[in-house]
């Protein structure tokens, strides 16, 4: 399993610095492919990464001339464009496109929503699609990110709303929904950003314990400011021989509620539990009911209770910690041709037990543009998956 550590702790983190961090961790021909990638978004103007350094410590600096530049139309829409401009992959889309909704939504709650969602700054859009490209590039897709603890400062900034405090409020709202941790500084200075707080929310959702991992590479994005503390964002990447990882088991039995309601349960906890089931059981007085058993991310527990009881209503819940094991895998994209058509299709493939298996959504998009059954179409996309690997035409 690949783990990545995004090192927020030193001087928090921007758009600018994690995408440098970013590139940084895969060399110059990295470096040279996003440079390319980049001013395909852009068009006129200049962006380059340079070698720079911070307390001694040597990384990648984004330098450009896009500061202030808009481009119109809604962030969301933008993202989504630039995502097809450098071929980000499914994956990659909805990465950046949850991180330019946690812009949105942060603006709409504290400001009104008057600003950045309808006018969207071009460098907040190379930030994010850039950040996610790099991270591609790196094949990264499916790979376990944790964050450390995002430093702020105090104070005020001026900003297009006007003075501001520090850390911002669209900031603050964007950590507080992704679960993620914050370490206050006295300085006056903005070391967290919106832009850098929602690549990490989306990438990570407030995970902060990384189980135990070997590292491989090393990414260091610099800032422009010199401050009393070296100005960097690090990417740390590394793997494990497996995920050992803490997650919260939230259960109930319950005899009063219907199928329609179990059936919204599980609708409502989707993007937000790991594992929602439901098991038939005999209760007090030989009344058939159902165990519903949640496991949940220990950032998302305290949402996975609420909608529990607030959809079974229960009058209590059972909450025990445990340990899950995940075995290692990743996820990639293959192109697949069915009755004369290709098609994309993510597949998850694990090293031990040794399987390929694509993923469901995939399966039944084509199911529904061939008209044939998804059985069907889940055979015939495992053989030329397989197929493949056994010709050796993918790197394993």
């Amino acid at each position: 399993m690949k783990v990545v550590i995004i090192d927020c702790a030193t001087a928090g983190v921007s758009g600018d610095k994690i995408l440098a961090a970013a590139v940084h961790a895969g060399g110059r021909d990295l470096r040279i492919k996003m440079e390319g990638a980049i001013k395909s978004i852009i068009g006129d103007g200049v962006f380059s990464f340079e070698e720079a350094e911070a307390n001694g410590l040597r990384g990648l600096r984004a330098v450009h001339d896009i500061h202030g530049r808009k481009y119109n139309g809604d962030l969301v829409e933008a993202v989504k464009l630039a995502s097809l401009k450098v071929g980000l992959s499914v994956w990659g889309l909805d990465i950046a496109t949850k991180a330019a909704e946690l812009i949105i939504e942060a603006e709409r709650e504290v400001h009104g929503g008057s600003a950045l969602h309808e006018l969207g700054e071009i460098d907040t859009i190379v930030d994010i699609v850039g950040t996610i490209k790099a991270l591609e590039e790196l094949r990264l897709e499916g790979a376990e990110f944790f964050t450390t603890p995002l430093r702020g400062g105090v104070g005020h900034i001026r900003s297009g709303h006007g003075i501001l405090p520090i850390p911002a409020p669209a900031t603050l709202h964007i950590i507080q929904r992704g679960g993620m941790p914050i370490l206050l500084s006295p300085e006056n200075y903005e070391y967290t950003t919106p832009t850098g707080a929602a690549i990490v929310a989306a990438l990570t959702f407030g995970k902060v314990a990384p189980p135990a991992f070997r590292v491989n590479r090393i990414g260091l994005g610099v800032g422009t400011l010199k401050l009393n503390v070296p100005n960097i964002t690090r990417i740390i990447i590394g793997e494990g021989d497996g995920l050992l990882e803490k997650v919260w088991v939230v259960e109930t039995n319950v005899d009063d509620v219907s199928g329609e309601i179990l059936g919204w349960l599980w609708d409502r906890l989707k993007g937000v539990a790991e594992d929602v089931s439901f098991v038939p059981i005999f209760m007090k007085k030989s009344r058939p009911g159902f165990t519903v058993r949640v496991a949940a991310r220990p950032e998302l527990k305290d949402e996975v209770v609420k909608v529990v009881m607030e959809e079974t209503g229960t009058l209590g819940v059972k909450v025990f910690e445990c340990e899950r094991v995940k075995a290692s895998r990743e996820i990639f994209e293959e192109t697949v041709k069915i009755d004369g058509t290709e098609y994309k299709v993510r597949v998850k493939r694990s090293k031990t037990p040794s399987r390929l298996k694509p993923e469901f959504d995939d399966l039944k998009k084509i199911a529904l543009s061939e008209g044939r059954s998804l059985r069907e179409v889940m055979e015939e996309v495992i053989r030329q998956v397989e197929e493949k690997y056994q010709e050796g035409s993918r790197k394993k």
